[in-house]
């Protein structure tokens, strides 16, 4: 480029400056003027365009009525000829009078069958000649309407010539052709267009791509092939606007074609570029000039006006680098009066400013170094790029085991474990598109730090952008929170177990509930349905309908004792037992329950101390987690249950169970089999209700959640540990007491003794039906009967009745329940028998709280068990 060329052998750099200045001042307007001659030559283009295709289209035009003129004559002509070959000469006297009354002579006609035969001419000349190629045509054509314009063929008599055919039928029926024979000279007075420039051209090409006319050397050109040419495509791509080629003859041109309507051809102008273009070129080339001139001027009066300039420059430059060394008691010594002067003066007030600056920064350097150095908190700066520490505070060496120099020869990729690495570079990344966007302000991030002893430690770091040493650095101050994110891991562990305890605490009221109610309706039903079995004679079929109904509620009542013991609700008649000895008791019942590949290990400990517990409640426990056992092991395997003493001194988690065991002494019983084991999502839900991983019909899901129940309301806890493949362990932890072990006798079923008892018994039960039924079997006993639905009726009754003997009640009742109706009798030294009823009851009225000479009988219960329960609470009261 002449202007970077000329800026290169200038001398000087502010010379190039000028001198650039001014190029960039002047080139401006010289591109103006140069797009405006642009926007002439361009504009000149789609006006000859479209210039030129209006000339195509009457070119088209006038085409299209020669071709309509031919045709309508044939289409007239075919009325008065005949398809027999007989009248030949009769059609040759009607086409010579056709040809005769025609405007110009480049048209002769003839008639031939399908067969090709020449059954009738305007001309005699080459009729033997021409038969064959009549053949050909009548071979390529079909007798369909409309007509067909065969190729050029160059006949010796006419030249180069198009051949119309239009198929007919005489009034005999016979078919024929008739044909027009075009010479293409008939196109020459087609193709004129006065108002072209020079040396333009005008084509028509069929659709083989044959030029079938042309102007100018029609001779030349007329029957030349351009399919497949570079020339055709041009042809082709000019129908969908103007386009630029350079044709056969070299001659660049402005191609516009259009088509016409009666025969496939193309019409095509083209005008040479020179000629076209030739005005907008000189405009051009005189704007060129005049722009060149201008800014060659220019520059000769940026070289002279340089000239002034640079002496000062320099010699304030030379000033300047003195200054930029560090030399602040040197002074410019330029005394113009100009503003190379004031900048003089200007440079020696800033060397003085400077100066007491200087000053001032070291002292703010050293306060700010010591300020750095005392910070608790672990600080160092760090180079962007290299990523190598610049300094560091004593608290990052005491913090991190490095000494000073061990730093600065580090980088902070050193601190970061191997893992962490990209994740730094990603962060720093972030960093520098953040601080960058907010100078002044720190970016805070949460990640993990080595220590020299390898320790890693999570840590919370701000870190920002700074200049450190003239350069950009980063400036990080880290805080350990290793502590903190220990103490906030807790307490989402402490929040989990809490959340988790509350849902299992929630869904034990729910089921303790809904056993209260259903032990309520299964009494009911279980003794109305003994009643029906007893009131049918011997041989009666629906005696057996009877059975059932009591199996059923049997069934549905061991239903209820589980959910009881889940929501840890169930009543308990715990004593001391010595563990080793209830597992001898249970060893023959439960290698029963076993299939015979299955191996049962009995491992205890001797010296194992004795707990307080239900001793039915455990043997429950245990059989259930047998049968566990057995079901995990379906190809056999051994069965261990082993006992010991274990001693916490602090709370021990599991992951199966959300609370924690307290500190203290404990009798550990061991549960473990070989089977097929469970994953964590598994053990994580194995003591939910009703959750079981037995298929349909195989388990009610209330297995484990029973265990559960029961070991937590006898004080206890259980954990479980499980790998698939690798079986099951399910450990217990039950309190250990020092008391003897405490001997139980089984309450006697009722004597049959001859005679009706004759004791009053008031019965207090919200439930219509169980009271009812109640009161049935203790009359059918003998006893005098008084009913009550609640506490506060039951104290109406017994005001007009003091003689009562017995109070049976229910322990909850709405309004006043059955303890609180005791509660009050007392307060009103009013001391019953009582014989409590339950079906459910909260930890609130848990047997543990009642009078120890107060008895419970637990719903749903039989004719047999009320009737000796009552006789007992009797009996040891002195009735007899």
């Amino acid at each position: 480029m002449p202007v970077t060329w000329l800026a290169r052998t200038l001398p000087s750099g502010l010379r190039r400056r000028l001198v650039f200045l001014v190029v960039a001042s002047v080139l401006p307007f010289v591109l103006l003027i140069g797009i405006a001659a642009r926007r002439e030559f361009l504009e000149r283009k789609p006006l000859a365009a479209e210039r030129a295709f209006a000339r195509t289209r009457r070119i088209a035009d006038k085409l299209d009525a020669f071709l309509r003129d031919i045709e309508s004559t044939a289409q007239a002509v075919s009325y008065s000829i005949s398809g027999d070959s007989r009248e030949s000469r009769e059609n040759d006297r009607i086409l010579r009078a056709v040809a005769s009354s025609i405007r110009h002579d480049s048209t002769s006609w003839r008639v031939i069958t399908p067969t090709g035969e020449l059954i009738g001419s305007s001309s005699q000349e080459g009729r033997e000649s021409e038969a064959e190629l009549f053949r050909s045509l009548a071979k390529s054509t079909e007798l369909r309407p409309g007509t067909f314009i065969a190729e050029p063929v160059n006949l010796p008599s006419v030249g180069y010539a198009l051949h119309m055919l239009v198929p007919m039928r005489d009034a005999r029926g016979n078919r024929a052709f008739i044909v027009a024979q075009i010479s293409l000279r008939a196109f020459r007075p087609l193709l004129t267009a006065p108002d072209l420039p020079e040396a333009s051209s005008i084509a028509i090409i069929n659709e083989r791509g044959i030029i079938i006319g042309r102007t100018p050397d029609p001779d030349k050109w007329v029957g030349y092939d351009i399919a497949g040419t570079p020339l055709d495509s041009a042809a082709t791509a000019a129908l969908s606007g103007a386009t630029e080629f350079t044709t056969q003859d070299s001659v660049h041109r402005l191609l516009v074609v259009t088509s016409i309507t009666e025969a496939p051809w193309r019409v095509g102008i083209g005008i040479p570029t020179s000629v076209l273009f030739a005005q907008a070129r000189t405009n051009f080339a005189a704007t060129v000039g005049y722009g060149g001139l201008a800014l060659t001027l220019a520059l000769i009066l940026a070289l002279w006006q340089a000239s002034r300039i640079i002496d000062p420059i320099r010699r304030l430059s030379a000033d300047a680098a003195r200054l930029g060394t560090g030399n602040l008691a040197h002074r410019a010594d330029v005394t113009d009066s100009d503003e190379f002067g004031v900048l003089a003066v200007t440079m020696n007030e800033m060397a003085t400013t400077l100066e007491q600056q200087s000053a001032v920064l070291k002292e703010n350097e050293a306060r700010y170094r010591e300020l750095f150095d005392v910070n608790p908190l672990p600080m160092w700066v760090f180079d962007p790029e290299s990523l190598h520490f610049l300094a560091v505070n004593r608290a990052a060496v005491e913090a991190y085991g490095f000494s000073e120099s061990e730093f600065l020869g580090m980088r902070i990729s050193d601190i970061r474990p191997e893992e962490d690495v990209p994740e730094l570079i990603r962060h720093l990344k972030e960093a520098t598109s953040h601080l960058k966007e907010a100078k002044g302000r720190s970016a805070k991030y949460s990640m993990r730090h080595r220590r020299k002893d390898g320790t890693l430690i999570d840590v919370e770091i701000h870190a920002g952008a700074i200049t450190f040493g003239g350069r950009p650095g980063g400036l990080v101050v880290a805080h350990d929170v290793s502590e903190q994110i220990r103490s906030e891991q807790a307490l989402r562990d402490a929040e989990l177990q809490l959340r988790q305890s509350q849902r299992l605490e929630a869904i034990g009221q729910l089921t303790g509930g809904i056993a209260h109610d259903f032990n309520n309706i299964l009494t009911a039903i279980g003794n109305y349905s003994d009643f029906l079995y007893e009131s049918l004679d011997a041989g009666d079929v629906r005696r057996l309908d009877a059975q059932e109904i009591r199996k059923a509620a049997d069934r549905a009542a061991g239903l209820t004792k589980q959910l009881l013991a889940f929501s840890r609700s169930q009543i308990l008649q715990p004593r001391v037992l010595d563990v080793n000895e209830s597992l001898k008791e249970l060893e023959l019942l439960l290698k029963r329950l076993l299939t015979a590949d299955l191996e049962l290990v009995l491992d205890l400990d001797p010296e194992v101390g004795r707990v307080r517990a239900d001793p039915g409640q455990l043997a429950q426990v245990i059989m259930n987690l047998t049968l566990n056992a057995r079901d995990a092991m379906p190809n056999g395997g051994t069965l261990s249950i082993a006992t010991c003493n274990e001693s916490f001194l602090e709370p021990v988690y599991n992951a199966t169970d959300t609370v924690a065991i307290k500190p203290g002494r404990y009798v550990a019983i061991e549960v473990s089999d070989t089977g097929a084991g469970m994953d964590p999502d598994t053990l994580h839900r194995i003591f939910e209700p009703f959750f079981t991983t037995k298929g349909p019909g195989k388990g009610t899901g209330l297995g484990l959640s029973t265990v559960h129940g029961i070991v937590h309301q006898s004080e206890g806890y259980i954990f479980a540990d499980s790998r698939m493949g690798a079986g099951t362990t399910f450990t217990i932890y039950l309190p250990r007491v020092d008391q003897p072990v405490e001997s139980h006798t089984h309450a006697q079923p009722e004597r049959p003794e001859a005679g009706r008892r004759s004791e009053t018994i008031l019965v207090v039960e919200d439930e219509e039906a169980v009271r009812r039924a109640v009161r049935r079997i203790l009359v059918k006993k003998g006893y005098t009967v008084i009913e009550a639905a609640d506490g506060n009726e039951a104290l109406k009754v017994m005001g007009s009745h003091p003689n009562i003997d017995l109070l049976l009640t229910d322990l909850v009742m709405p309004g006043m329940g059955g303890s609180e109706l005791v509660r009050v009798l007392r307060e009103q030294n009013r001391r019953v028998l009582t014989l409590y009823m339950s079906g459910y009851t909260k930890d609130a009225v848990m047997r543990a709280e009642l009078d120890p000479d107060i008895m419970v009988l637990e719903k749903p219960f039989t004719q047999g068990e009320l009737a000796a329960k009552v006789r007992e609470v009797l009996d040891r009261s002195g009735h007899k």
